[in-house]
């Protein structure tokens, strides 16, 4: 029985010519086989490949910068799934569990897109309880410059905080 992985991929039901029990890509095509096939011609692994990406390093950044500022909140679920999974935090957010706000939703500042430097503006993502990683529900959008404030604070100490400042501010 051949049943469809994604589209254009499908699960054959015999091996193809070297035995392999693997994928086929829509060109029917078993995956296997192609990543021997370009390893065997040095496809992205040759010194040419290495010397190319050394001599335009900076065509490559700004190839992802561009793609970063079009696509942020799949880098914010790539940056996401990297710490979770550096810290062995549960995670399981999707693309759509991410919603960019126009402003924070903390500071009322508009917020800003990935760009060169890091501003007080940049989007940025908070867990609400950060034991509990990047699952859906524990998460929310807001500007670098909030989520760094509330970093290792606790809901009592930032209390005291405004409490603080706040009795300052009216003395004067």
């Amino acid at each position: 029985m051949t049943f469809v992985i994604r589209e254009g991929w499908y699960w054959p039901e015999e091996k193809c010519s070297k035995g392999h029990e693997s994928p086929r890509d829509k060109f029917k095509h078993c995956v296997l086989c192609v990543r021997e096939y370009r390893k065997s011609k040095g496809h992205f692994y040759n010194d040419n490949a290495k010397k190319w990406r050394g001599e335009n390093r900076s065509h490559l950044n700004e190839h992802r910068r561009n793609w970063n500022r079009s696509n942020p909140e799949k880098r914010i679920l790539m940056v996401c799934r990297k710490v979770a999974k550096e810290r062995g935090l549960p995670f399981n957010l999707e693309e759509s569990d991410i919603i960019i706000p126009e402003f924070c939703p903390v500071l009322g500042i508009r917020l800003e897109l990935p760009s060169k430097a890091r501003t007080d503006a940049s989007v940025s993502i908070d867990r609400i309880t950060p034991s509990l990683g990047y699952v859906k529900g524990n998460i929310v959008i807001v500007s670098w410059r909030a989520n760094f404030i509330k970093s290792d604070a606790t809901l009592e100490e930032l209390k005291r905080l405004v409490e603080y400042y706040g009795n300052i501010a009216s003395k004067n």
